[in-house]
């Protein structure tokens, strides 16, 4: 940057040489009083008259100092210019002239801050030739110069914006302008500050852009997180490079296919919508660069399949595959698609594949395990399906997700001990998956002769680490929903609320909340529903009278029995306002979501009909943000609680989210 400096200050010198023999040219004015002189001094007796009608004779001191200046570049009479001007007694334009020559006369003797005053002078007094205004940019572009070199960057850009419009457009000024807004911004970078840094890069891009500035910018506006205008800069940057290889702002082909990568991550960045085709065009141009990229290839696959291009995501997988047979990134995309698919078989064959590859591979096991899961779960009979799980578990030897299925299915033709080992086999293969394990467990209580094992395998569950009440609020809920009995449902939601208190993970109040709201089922009875709600009341009387789940519970039954919605919603405030109080933060946040949506709800009066209120609020419990937003991100025991509802309702009216 300093060489670029140095260049700077070279160019301006030049504009000095320039600048001081632009005061020889004669304008017309002169020329005739250069030539009135020459008749003077030949003897010519002609009564010569200046345009202005001065006769010469009573100018002849200045017009005689004049001459001199003309033949002798060293003549510098300031004192006789300035008595000159001093007497006054001349018309607006001759003084005009007087101003301008006495600041060339200054500028000869070094004295150029009285040059400076007699142009402006002469320029106010209507000297208005093009000499004066190169003189007068000189000394301004040497001031520019002079703080530059000093580095006084912002005292730089004041004065730069001082000056007129005009002189402004001048190329060295743009020059000089954009290398002050450079140097700031990358002052304020050095020290962290990238909005000011941000915003006189971009000032220095307007003046005079470069490869480098382009660079820093893009690096400036992906620290602001302005994904788009950093895109943009990179792309920039690209558009500046040199393609000359000996040049310092030379890319090589690999150098721009990365470039070309960072803008699309940028675009990827913003989430929206309007950039996927942006995100598209620059891994597509990165890949002319990089041919044989094949994480870049896979980058485009990726972006094809979020566009639903699946078509041209499976062309663009094959092509990879031409190239290298063996990628498991490629291979792991083309058996997901095929999987999604249900070509199970074909997938099957894929994730064999990839473990051919690497026997290790986690996430292909998983993959083939719940391949072979689905596949299995259509063999009939069921015998025929124990033997094919039986195969697959010698290629994948002791899987939760096979040994399951095996479990569920040897249940159906045989009982006992044998059922239980395979189970507990699961078991002990899952204990890292919490949501396996739930499932494994629930499967476990429907066997009455696993009391043993189950009382032993909560014990386990209980010292897990973090371990959320939900688990057993949704094994009551299970319990009651297979209709295993009240005493499991109390069991599983008493050790709910016992975490709580323990765990302090969640409040005994949010807790006692979500049980009440999961303890309705309508597969239960009412008669088993009614002893539940008697003693979970009892419990809430006796432990938290004052938390607002009593006038919840009220609210609840004024909309569920009576169908009473007003008398619901002011319950539900009372409930909210006694909850705020306590300073039950989650409690007051479902109560208000409850509140919205009975609010809404009570629009549709048919809603009210064909919804069972005890539906409404497991849903609300269950799903507080909204329905899923992709049922295969559900858990298996969320998926499975999500699907009894929908089978209860008959169809879930997005409304009601």
């Amino acid at each position: 940057m300093l060489g670029y400096l140095r260049q700077i200050v070279l160019l301006a010198q030049n504009k000095k040489t320039e600048a001081t023999q632009v005061t020889l040219p004669i304008t017309l004015t002169e020329t005739n009083t250069i030539k009135i002189i020459n008749q003077m001094i030949s003897g010519t007796t002609e009564n010569s008259v200046l345009p202005d009608g001065q006769m010469l004779d009573k100018l002849e001191p200045f017009w005689l100092l004049l001459a001199q200046m003309k033949q002798d570049n060293s003549v510098t009479p300031v004192s006789e210019f300035q008595q000159i001007i001093n007497k006054g007694s001349y018309k607006k334009n001759i003084s005009s002239i007087l101003d301008y020559y006495n600041g060339v006369a200054a500028m000869r003797l070094g004295k150029k801050d009285m040059a400076r005053t007699a142009w402006l002078k002469a320029k106010n007094n209507g000297f208005m030739e093009t000499h004066l205004t190169l003189n007068q940019d000189y000394l301004l572009l040497e001031q520019l110069v002079i703080l530059a070199e000093e580095e006084k960057w912002y005292e730089l850009i004041n004065a730069i914006n001082s000056l007129p419009n005009k002189t402004k457009e001048l190329e060295i000024v743009k020059e000089l302008a954009g290398f002050a807004c450079y140097y700031i911004g990358y002052q304020a970078a050095q020290e962290g500050k990238w909005e000011i840094a941000t915003r006189y890069w971009r000032r220095a891009s307007e003046q005079n852009n470069s490869c480098r500035l382009s660079q820093n910018l893009a690096l400036a506006e992906e620290a602001l997180e302005n994904w788009v205008a950093a895109a943009a800069a990179w792309r920039e940057m690209l558009k500046r490079r040199s393609r000359k290889a000996t040049s310092a702002n030379h890319l090589t082909d690999s150098q721009v296919a990365a470039i070309w990568k960072r803008a699309a991550e940028c675009y990827k960045k913003t989430r929206d919508i309007d950039n996927i085709e942006e995100h598209t065009t620059c891994l597509k141009n990165a890949l002319k660069y990089a041919e044989n990229d094949l994480e870049l290839r896979i980058d485009i696959v990726d972006t094809l399949r979020a566009n639903d291009q699946e078509k041209a995501a499976s062309n663009e997988l094959k092509r990879i595959l031409a190239i290298a047979p063996n990628n498991i990134d490629a291979l792991l995309r083309l058996g997901e698609m095929a999987s999604n698919k249900y070509d199970i078989d074909e997938a099957i064959d894929i994730w064999k594949q990839i473990l051919a590859i690497d026997p290790k591979h986690k996430d292909a096991k998983e993959a083939l395990a719940s391949d072979y899961v689905k596949k299995a779960e259509h063999i009939t009979p069921t015998r025929k399906r124990i033997s094919f799980l039986e195969d697959t578990l010698k290629q994948l030897p002791e899987h939760p997700k096979l040994l399951l299925l095996l479990a569920k299915a040897t249940d159906y033709v045989q009982t006992g001990k044998s059922v239980i080992e395979i189970f507990l086999r699961a078991y002990k293969a899952a204990i890292k998956d919490i949501e396996l394990v739930s499932e494994i467990f629930h499967e476990l209580v429907h066997i009455k002769e696993a009391s043993a094992e189950i009382e032993k395998i909560m014990a386990e569950i209980n010292q897990r680490p973090g371990l959320m009440p939900d688990f057993w609020i949704s094994q009551g809920h299970g319990a009651l929903q297979c209709q295993l009995g009240i005493e499991w449902g109390q069991v599983f939601f008493d050790e709910a609320i016992k975490l709580s208190e323990e765990t302090k993970i969640k409040s005994k109040a949010d807790v006692f909340l979500e049980v009440f709201l999961a303890m309705h089922v309508k597969k239960l009875p009412l008669q088993q529903l009614n002893v539940l709600r008697t003693y979970y009341l009892q419990r809430i009387q006796s432990e938290l009278p004052d938390k607002g789940l009593l006038e919840y519970v009220a609210a609840f039954d004024a909309f569920h029995d009576k169908k009473d919605v007003k008398e619901a919603q002011r319950l539900f405030k009372e409930a909210r306002q006694r909850a705020n109080k306590a300073n039950e933060p989650a409690l007051v946040e479902k109560i208000k979501e409850t509140e919205e949506n009975i609010s809404h709800s009570s629009k549709r009066s048919d809603f009210l009909d064909d919804v069972p209120v005890d539906v409404l609020m497991r849903l609300m419990a269950r799903f507080p943000d909204g329905p899923p937003k992709s049922l295969d991100k559900l858990s298996k025991q969320d998926m499975k609680d999500f699907e009894a509802l929908m089978e209860l309702m008959g169809g879930l009216p997005d409304e009601i989210f």
